[in-house]
């Protein structure tokens, strides 16, 4: 019983010295940091959350190639898709056409800056209609396709887009 007692006092032991080690490493870091780097990770942190917790599903999408950059976990609440999932996607897959004719319907949206997709979206025999509202920014020199998507309770046609 007593060995038990040593070995887990071990572990306790070593724990603690990694977190101090951690803590150190925490403290150089910001002290290394000046306040406006601090100021831009806290900002950085809180549009973070505000994405990650939105209310509405949000997906990133990169205008260029189509392919899904960043979503809430909102978003696979409306699919039904795990998160490996969903990342392994692209616009047209999700919309469930042709990826030219996905591009030549995102035409208007690139050109006018913003605007708005219907479709109904089909995974595992489910259907769901999708109302998708799309703005088109740049961050850093990269056009991305900033969209917010909600459960649209209209009857659809089947990969319909508006």
């Amino acid at each position: 019983m007593f060995g038990i007692v040593k070995n887990n006092n071990k572990k306790i032991i070593q724990q603690l010295k990694e977190s101090r080690q951690a803590l150190e490493v925490i403290r150089n870091l910001s002290v290394q940091l000046d306040d406006e780097q601090l100021k831009i990770l806290e900002l950085l942190h809180k549009y973070r959350q505000i994405f990650e917790y939105a209310s509405d599903p949000m997906v990133l999408i990169d205008a260029r190639t189509l392919g899904i950059m960043e979503f809430n976990k909102k978003v696979l609440d409306i699919f039904g898709y795990t998160e490996e999932e969903f990342l392994k996607l692209n616009l047209w897959d999700i919309l469930g056409l042709d990826r030219e004719d996905v591009k030549e319907r995102i035409r208007p949206i690139l050109e006018q800056g913003a605007g708005s997709l219907r479709i109904v979206h089909e995974k595992d025999g489910k259907k769901t209609g999708i109302y998708i509202n799309v703005v088109l920014i740049t961050i850093s020199g990269k056009d991305i396709l900033q969209s917010t998507w909600k459960n649209s309770k209209a009857d659809l046609p089947l990969k319909t887009l508006v």
